[in-house]
């Protein structure tokens, strides 16, 4: 057997489990000193200070997101340009063609306009 009894087994391993330990401290107290946690955490709690009263908190990636479509948006509006211009043109032409033909074929003479007024309608 080897020379060490049992008593003095666990004593070494609860030295070295001590160490262990102290070494995970003192790594876990370095990172906490760090910027980058101090402003991680401070991120937090004004996260969660927020949530406390309701306020909604965009994130980066939401904002990311929501200026891409913007910049979508204001690039492919309709009649914004000449191209856009001439097919709506082109598209309110073949409609009238097509539900006004009719109306304004018959008798090849163009209808008069009407107006009406609400006083002559009473006169009546």
């Amino acid at each position: 057997m080897s020379g060490m009894s049992k008593e003095e087994k666990l004593q070494k391993r609860a030295e070295k489990n001590i160490a262990k330990r102290m070494l995970e401290n003192q790594r876990k107290r370095d990172k906490q000193k760090s910027p980058e946690y101090i402003a991680k955490e401070k991120a937090n709690r004004e996260l969660e200070l927020k949530a406390l009263h309701n306020l909604k908190v965009e994130t980066e990636q939401a904002k990311k997101v929501r200026s891409k479509f913007i910049n979508r948006s204001n690039s492919n509006q309709v009649g914004s340009s000449s191209l856009n211009k001439k097919w709506e043109q082109k598209r309110k032409q073949r409609y009238n063609e097509r539900v006004w033909k009719g109306w304004r074929e018959s008798d090849s003479v163009s209808s008069p306009v009407i107006v009406t007024k609400l006083s002559d309608l009473n006169n009546r």
